[in-house]
């Protein structure tokens, strides 16, 4: 911006019945000249509306598309969620199911070992009993009620 210049300005002539005398001092005029800061500072004051819009928008538009991202993940969360403690269940029914069934597996085990000791006393006491030996079919016998009290047959 430029400083106004100031442009001295003549005197009016003095009227012609007046004596000649000397004239007063008169002042300068200044002359203003149109300053162009106003319009530049009403287009950057434009130009900077128009970019605030631009990222109001930008902003407004990121955060609805966030939100609604944040919303669909904390839906898959959820479903998620519920889908691993269905399958806990299902996984600690599965590892009872499996501790019943080794009992089970084990009192047949200790069945079967039970018959075949049952078996092989009865088969003992038919040896001992058909070599005459007496003290062996006693023996045979004792093993027999013994090891056969759970019910088991030979």
């Amino acid at each position: 911006m430029t400083a106004p210049t100031p442009v001295p300005v003549p005197a009016p002539p003095a009227p012609a019945t007046a004596p000649l005398a000397t004239a007063p001092a008169t002042q300068p005029v200044t002359i203003v000249k149109k300053s162009k800061a106003g319009a530049v500072w009403a287009f950057f004051a434009v130009l900077f509306l128009i970019a605030a819009g631009a990222a109001g928008y930008l902003y407004y538009n990121t955060k609805q598309t966030s939100d609604k991202k944040i919303a669909d993940q904390t839906a898959q969360i959820q479903q998620l969620n519920e889908t691993i403690k269905s399958k806990d269940s299902a996984l600690t029914k599965s590892q009872q199911d499996t501790k019943t069934a080794q009992a089970a597996a084990d009192a047949a085990n200790k069945k079967v070992s039970d018959n075949a000791a049952c078996t092989k006393a009865a088969q003992d006491f038919v040896a001992a009993g058909l070599a005459g030996d007496d003290a062996a079919t006693t023996t045979s016998l004792t093993q027999i009620f013994s090891r056969c009290q759970t019910g088991a047959t030979p």
